[in-house]
């Protein structure tokens, strides 16, 4: 195989690198996205690893766009179109087209199909994707320019040997693009695509048992970071309080406070004791948030509304998605002196405990539960004296049951009696919801909080890193006119700690986060809402925070531009440094523009001929007025071969050309 051969070898293999880059791309975006992706990708591999250019394609072009034009009218898929379209272009174009020129549109394609995918995904994978693309594409366009120019140069009248096009415009142009379409395009959230807004962890009912699964479940939950009034930062173990469940039926838990939410008060953040986290949350079912126990505020970026219902929950309506918030907490524990809010808190909820909101039990309760109850406490010397009971029933459920991820068949047709008297063991949902029904027993209102525990601390980095495996259930009980937080749950071992592979890991991802899966549309109109304040000159709102980081984003986009043009500068000159043309004659440059003459009129002389032979033919077909085209091949054989000067042959070659574009006619077709 020749040079030139291996390199068109090479060209290709990387092209095909890129098309699958692109359609991996769009499989991270899930949902019928990953559909599309799979089977265009598959589909554009397979033509160019076995080429099918047979038949027409004109038909089957048109329906497609008809197709596509149609559905993207009647329903409200328009992204899923827009990249289903884009994969049948690839498609097409990698079984109909084999030339350089074919392959920088099949790169063109690809990039779409990266942006597409950073418009639409969150995955943590589209950060090494987008990585190799920008690596991949130079390659493929400089490869590309090295197999356009080897035939060429062996004869520069054949047609202007070709420049560096491929780096000058593709190259760049895709780059902007890139960024263009990247921080102007909206960035719109699909409803009912997994990929935007998959929901998992904690949701607004538990039976007992499901926490199980999720207990074996790694994937990422949320980061906090925690500091105190002064600061400093906290590094954990911390329990995040999500979703709070008041109502039992005996096999599960839910909130019966939803609709009785309110649209949170900013409340109290001077406290002395109190805790700020700076929270980045995984998407959660039904717009939970969580957030340390204690809280009385929350802030986000814009001006959506909170609620908080009266279990203390607090919610965020719309859409499932990744959420960056803000969170002030104090905990009830913090102090023992009287505070306004704790009191005031206590008033509100004063009508729910008068009503046993926090008492109910399930009318099939197994007796047996409230006996057991009631010989702990007994046995404690701790009856009549709800905080010592608490403590107590706390101790036992510790002490004398065990914790395990998979619970043994309960012989009880009730999974809460068949925990405590006849398998033992259990996990943390078992363990809440006996000591909140064992509190009940006695008249103490209770009620479950579901929410995480525990925290990785990266050492690169202020924050830890919560699981989905790190999902938890514990028990707050109203004692001495507050909620006190219980777990009743058996200690287990304390985290590790992640490794430092992990956790550079960890700090990649949480900056690819941060700068590019976070750019939403709420960033764009915040920041032109901030741009629009500040042209006016007025104070900017709130939103500076988006401002400002999408002023980062581009400043550090337009230093990346600057860099990746000063490399495609230097790659280019390296190129034309080796294969670059040298300075042409005047003689075969006015060659050169009488052939392109030559075509323009119509006449195709045929490209295997050399120009002597070339201009013979076209006096045949054109007659006479075709003679200045041989008078200017010869003399170009003059200048190249027989060692003529080209500064004296320049005027007669510059009168030929000339003389030829007056004389010679159009060429009739018929």
């Amino acid at each position: 195989m020749t040079g030139a051969g291996r390199l068109d070898r090479l060209r290709r293999q990387v092209v095909l690198a890129v098309v699958v880059v692109g359609a991996l791309a769009g499989l991270t975006m899930g949902g019928v996205f990953s559909v599309i992706g799979v089977i265009g990708g598959v589909w554009a591999v397979g033509a160019r690893l076995r080429p099918v250019v047979r038949g027409s394609w004109r038909a089957i072009n048109i329906a497609v766009l008809v197709g596509c034009i149609l559905l993207g009218i009647l329903t409200s898929a328009q992204l899923a179109v827009g990249l289903a379209l884009v994969s049948w272009l690839q498609v097409h174009r990698s079984s109909t087209g084999r030339t350089p020129a074919d392959d920088r549109v099949s790169i063109l394609l690809a990039l779409l199909q990266v942006l597409l995918a950073c418009v639409q995904s969150i995955s943590g994978f589209l950060a090494p994707l987008f990585a190799a693309f920008a690596v991949l594409v130079p390659v493929a366009l400089v490869l590309s320019h090295l197999v356009e120019s080897a035939p060429r140069s062996l004869d520069p009248t054949t047609g202007r040997t070709p420049g560096l096009g491929g780096l000058w415009t593709v190259g760049p142009f895709t780059m902007v693009l890139t960024v263009l379409m990247f921080f102007g395009l909206p960035r719109i959230q699909v409803d009912g695509v997994p990929g935007q807004g998959a929901e998992s962890g904690l949701s607004d009912s538990v039976r007992l048992g499901d926490l199980g699964e999720l207990k074996s479940n790694p994937a990422l939950a949320l980061r906090a970071t925690v500091r105190d009034a002064d600061g400093g930062v906290r590094s954990g173990p911390f329990y995040f309080r999500g979703t709070v469940f008041d109502a039992f039926d005996g096999e599960r838990w839910t909130s019966s406070f939803e609709a009785r939410s309110k649209v949170s008060s900013v409340g109290r953040v001077d406290h002395a004791d109190v805790l700020v986290q700076e929270i980045n949350l995984e998407p959660l079912q039904d717009g939970i948030l969580v957030g340390l126990p204690g809280a009385v505020r929350m802030e986000f970026g814009d001006r959506r509304k909170l609620t908080r219902d009266p279990n203390g929950a607090w919610r965020r309506k719309g859409t499932p998605e990744r959420l960056s918030y803000k969170v002030w907490s104090v905990p009830t524990e913090a102090t023992d002196r009287p505070d306004p809010l704790r009191l005031a808190a206590a008033r509100s909820e004063q009508a729910y405990l008068e009503a046993g909101a926090w008492t109910g039990l399930p009318v099939n309760l197994d007796p047996r539960i409230a006996d057991l109850t009631t010989r702990i406490v007994e046995e404690a010397g701790a009856a009549g004296q709800p905080a010592q009971e608490a403590r107590a029933l706390e101790q036992w459920l510790r002490t004398e049951l065990a914790y395990t991820l998979v619970p043994d068949a309960a012989l009880s047709d009730q999974p809460l009696a068949g925990f405590l008297f006849d398998t033992r063991r259990g996990h943390c949902e078992f363990f809440a919801t006996a000591l909140a029904v064992m509190l009940r027993t006695r008249g103490v209102p209770a009620r479950v909080v579901g929410g995480y525990y525990g925290g990785e601390p990266n050492p690169f980095a202020d924050w830890v890193l919560v699981r989905q495996s790190d999902a938890h259930a514990w028990v707050e009980a109203w004692i001495d006119g507050r909620w006190v937080q219980l777990d009743a749950t058996p200690a287990s071992a304390a985290p590790s700690g992640p490794s430092v592979l992990e956790a550079l890991r960890d700090l990649a991802s949480a900056r690819w986060q941060a700068l590019i899966l976070d750019y939403s549309l709420e960033t764009q109109v915040m920041a032109l809402l901030d741009f629009g304040s500040y042209v006016r000159g007025a104070q900017l709102p709130a939103g500076m925070g988006a401002a400002a980081a999408v002023g980062v984003g581009l400043g550090g986009t337009v230093l990346g531009l600057v860099v990746v043009a000063m490399g495609f500068i230097a790659l280019g000159l390296g190129v034309r440094f080796r294969f670059g043309r040298r300075r042409r004659p005047v003689v075969t440059r006015e060659l050169q523009r009488a052939r392109a003459l030559v075509r323009r009129r119509g006449w195709q002389v045929p490209v295997d001929l050399p120009p002597v032979e070339a201009a013979q033919w076209l006096v045949e077909q054109a007659g006479t007025e075709a003679e200045p085209l041989l008078e200017l091949s010869w003399l170009h054989y003059e200048v190249r071969y027989g060692g003529a000067e080209d500064r004296e042959r320049a005027a007669r070659a510059r009168g030929a050309r000339q003389a030829l574009d007056k004389a010679l006619p159009r060429r009739r077709r018929g």
